[in-house]
């Protein structure tokens, strides 16, 4: 069991995409105990709530950074579903 203490959050970029132009979009950012990022996963979704739901979810947990892209492909596949 790790040590540290996981806090995700949700950041907003501004994207660029040839078919569709400028967009704003969700990521998810890691942080350890001291306030270190630790990782970084961009693009996820473009509805900020869900984003934040999902990035809640994960310090809750205390999910390990190294799961994150695991759990970030099953919440794409997750909307993708509905």
């Amino acid at each position: 069991m790790c040590a540290n203490s996981w806090q995700y959050a949700t950041y907003e970029e501004e994207r660029e995409h040839p078919d569709i132009g400028r967009y704003v979009t969700y990521g998810i950012a890691v942080c350890d105990g001291g306030g270190t990022v630790c990782q970084r996963i961009a693009d996820i979704y473009t509805c900020k709530s869900s984003v934040d739901e999902l990035a809640a979810a994960c310090t809750r947990d205390q999910l390990s950074p190294c799961q994150l892209q695991d759990v970030v492909e099953d919440f794409l596949v997750d909307f993708s579903v509905v």
